[in-house]
């Protein structure tokens, strides 16, 4: 589940970050300055969202790298480093950097859900992953280091699908193997649904977006993680133990 360690000549002032990092935060705007806007910012730098010095000064490309996380995240672009934003980055970072953990997170999925959810937070749905799922982090930073700004977005919500798409593949196998016998049926056939109805989908979608936008691999991510995080929850939610 983690990515090897950082490269060894910035590991130490990376693991020196990483101890200094709070818990929680203030929120963070546009013209908030101070230590916490700094390690934002290094954060933000570490992982490939900030082309930008760490000066402390919450500024307008910082505002936008917080929106570019939140757009890879799903969730609503206020370019706000809220509590939410602040602890999610902490657990992004510290799987990028190879780190064991964060001070304070779970390490080997102790602590995470033991299935993926959904969270109402006002008018907002977030998903909440699990210990599995979590890892759709490490593998999308590593795009991050090796693709440049004007292809990560795009690269990053492709990732998301593949992602997935193959962990709805091994749940529905998971689900076969568990019902087993004649009732194995059952979980093929509601495959076969769920990729007729991607085929389908995939058709409407790429027929509704404007050439060159991104808007038909982002509704594709969107669908699958939806079909994923439910499906999740459907087969591990009622589970006693991992």
């Amino acid at each position: 589940m983690r990515m090897q360690n950082a490269v060894v000549k910035v590991a130490v002032c990376l693991l020196a970050l990483l101890l200094a990092v709070p818990c929680a935060l203030a929120d963070l705007s546009r013209g908030s300055r101070g230590e916490d806007v700094r390690q934002l910012q290094q954060m933000l730098i570490d992982i490939g969202f900030l082309a930008d010095n760490a000066d402390g000064i919450f500024g307008k490309k910082t505002q936008a790298a917080v929106k570019s996380i939140q757009r890879y995240w799903c969730v609503e672009e206020t370019g706000i480093a809220d509590e939410g934003v602040i602890n999610d980055l902490e657990i992004l970072w510290a799987l990028a950097m190879g780190l064991e953990r964060e001070s304070g997170a779970p390490a080997d999925g102790e602590g995470y859900p033991r299935s993926c959810s959904w969270t109402q937070d006002g008018d907002e749905v977030y998903a909440e992953f699990c210990y599995r799922h979590i890892e759709q982090y490490p593998l999308a930073i590593q795009l991050s280091y090796e693709n440049p700004p004007c292809k990560l977005e795009y690269l990053l919500m492709e990732n998301s699908c593949q992602f997935w798409l193959d962990s709805i593949r091994t749940m529905y196998a998971g689900w076969s193997d568990r019902l087993g016998g004649a009732d194995m049926n059952v979980a093929s056939e509601q495959y076969e649904i769920f990729r007729e109805a991607l085929e389908e989908n995939m058709v409407k979608w790429n027929q509704e977006a404007e050439p060159g936008s991104n808007e038909a691999v982002l509704s594709r991510m969107n669908w699958l993680k939806s079909i994923g995080v439910d499906l999740c929850f459907d087969l591990y939610g009622a589970e006693p133990n991992r």
